[in-house]
């Protein structure tokens, strides 16, 4: 995670051996993670904005092989030849953000126009992006190299609000931004970050309760409340491992569902979209109670999605506190055995 951050700010133009010397600088004597430390300082290293025109070149160390700088080389003439061509032949999704250059206009805004036009073009070209109405994609990208590019084109072309581009986009586009989201969900680990805390907590309670009965000199409820704690810190344990799962899936796939979740409300605004023949019957009434009637609408889709998380906590606080009982029951019954078999066993060297 920490080397793909880097990654990320050399794409945007930063110097990653300054910034390696700025998040090293410091001590780090007693920290539990040296990676999380050092993601934490690049979060917060003060780092001045490139601009807009950061070239391949630029973004190349100085001490890579040859063939990298050859390369960066090769990619900033095409991202130029494509800025080029679209000034002789724009394209629907350039005039819509940038409109058309006039022939009449002078060498620094035409310079600015093909700087532009060159970089949308080469993401498109990069992502494979064929349909002559989109700009850009709308979900997010794994490779760093990519998502800098489609960062790039947000800028160039002044895509400021998200929600025109993706009312913008072609039905079979959101729908496959729904299905990936859809397949993301689908790999999802169990969410114990309830069960862990009722856990731990509990583990607490039974080592309390063990020191407790040792200072009282009862030795019977101090071995049943370490029998529980022992038995709770197993549970734990594995629960922290099924905890960590989840995370590490959440923070991977949250740009996927994020994206999914705005392409299915897209496709849901579609269907509820009146048509031009209804709209013209409706008139300004329809402004006026469909404003109401979709405010009426979100505050009962809040009531139900709390009412629904209120459930599933009471459901888990229920299934937890059975959970600790069971395994009282069982240190209890562990106990139980443990004494019957002392008893017999004195029993046995009595009658020898």
């Amino acid at each position: 995670m920490l080397q793909r951050k880097l990654r990320q700010y050399q794409l945007a133009g930063h110097d990653l051996s300054q910034l390696i010397y700025q998040i090293t600088a410091a001590p780090m004597d007693g920290a539990r993670s040296i990676s999380s430390v050092l993601h934490g300082r690049l979060q917060r290293a003060p780092l001045p904005d490139p601009g807009h025109a950061v070239t391949w070149a630029r973004r190349t160390p100085e001490g890579a092989p040859q063939i990298a700088h050859e390369l960066a080389a090769d990619l900033d003439k095409r991202r130029r030849e494509l800025g080029e061509r679209l000034v002789a032949k724009p394209e629907p999704w350039l005039t819509r953000h940038l409109g058309v250059l006039p022939p009449d206009a002078s060498p620094a805004l035409r310079e600015d126009y093909v700087r532009r036009a060159g970089t949308a073009a080469a993401y498109r070209e990069a992502r494979g992006i064929t349909d002559p109405q989109q700009a850009v994609s709308l979900g997010p990208h794994p490779e760093p190299e990519l998502s800098a590019m489609q960062r790039d084109t947000f800028r160039a072309l002044e895509i400021a609000d998200e929600q025109a581009e993706i009312r913008a986009a072609r039905r079979a586009v959101l729908e496959a931004r729904v299905l990936e989201g859809e397949r993301a969900q689908a790999t999802a680990s169990p969410d114990v970050s309830g069960r862990l805390r009722l856990t731990a907590q509990a583990e607490a309670d039974a080592w309390q309760q063990s020191a407790a009965a040792e200072t009282e000199h009862d030795p019977v409820r101090a071995y049943n409340a370490r029998a529980l704690a022992n038995h709770m810190a197993a549970d734990k344990a594995r629960l922290e491992a099924a905890s960590a799962r989840y995370e590490q899936w959440s923070a991977t796939t949250a740009a996927t569902r994020e994206a999914a979740g705005k392409a299915k409300a897209e496709l849901q605004r579609r269907e509820h979209e009146p048509g031009p023949a209804e709209t013209e019957i409706l008139g300004s009434e329809a402004d006026h109670d469909g404003g109401r009637a979709a405010r009426l609408d979100q505050l009962q889709a809040r009531a139900n999605e709390a009412a629904a998380r209120i459930e599933a906590e009471r459901t888990e606080l229920d299934a937890s506190n059975e959970y600790t009982a069971r395994l009282e029951r069982e240190a209890q019954a562990d106990l139980e055995a443990d004494r019957q078999a002392e008893a017999l066993a004195e029993i046995e060297m009595e009658l020898q």
